[in-house]
């Protein structure tokens, strides 16, 4: 589930977004569809641990308060395609960061993937290997990577492997 955290705090950069916009982004960007309960607890232990805020806004008269917990028939509306503007019936409903949330620094790493000669080369520090490895796969999701080969140079990594559509592996196979 931490996975689904740091993506959540990612995802709310440094303004507020609608919690429907929120849910929807984080599917598109873990490439995966997200249960609506796996996303709202989620965004209850967040809330408990003060990693982000939700605010309710009364649309009629703009007072905004504090949420400190999500429900599910609170928050379920707010998921649906309809609700992805945050504004359902009298109510908005938006997430930020709150004051723990640890933002992630973005990974020292290049890939070089070369789909005619179907290999990558992944560069990368060694405190950020697994990172840099884990989004090669979620920036490539079309994708599967083989490592064949690891070479540790100082604090820097060079992984190099196939790289092969996941459509043509799935073919070759019996």
């Amino acid at each position: 589930m931490a996975h689904l955290h740091e993506v959540i705090v990612d995802v709310l950069g440094d303004d507020e977004e609608p919690l429907g916009v929120a849910y929807h982004e984080v599917e598109k960007r873990l490439g995966r569809e997200v249960h609506a309960r796996e996303f709202l607890d989620a965004i209850n232990h967040m809330l408990e641990n003060d990693v982000i805020r939700l605010w309710e806004t009364d649309v009629r008269s703009g007072d905004r308060s504090e949420v400190f917990l999500l429900t599910e028939d609170r928050g379920l509306p707010y998921l649906d395609e309809m609700g992805c503007g945050g504004d359902v019936g009298p109510a908005v409903l938006t997430l930020a960061r709150g004051s723990l949330a640890r933002v992630a620094a973005a990974p020292a790493w290049r890939v070089q993937v070369n789909m005619k000669q179907r290999r990558f080369v992944l560069e990368t520090d060694v405190e950020t290997e697994a990172e840099a490895i884990q989004r090669m796969h979620d920036t490539n999701p079309e994708v599967r990577f083989r490592i064949e080969r690891r070479v540790l140079v100082g604090k820097r990594v060079r992984i190099k492997g196939s790289a092969v559509p996941k459509d043509a592996h799935e073919s070759a196979d019996p």
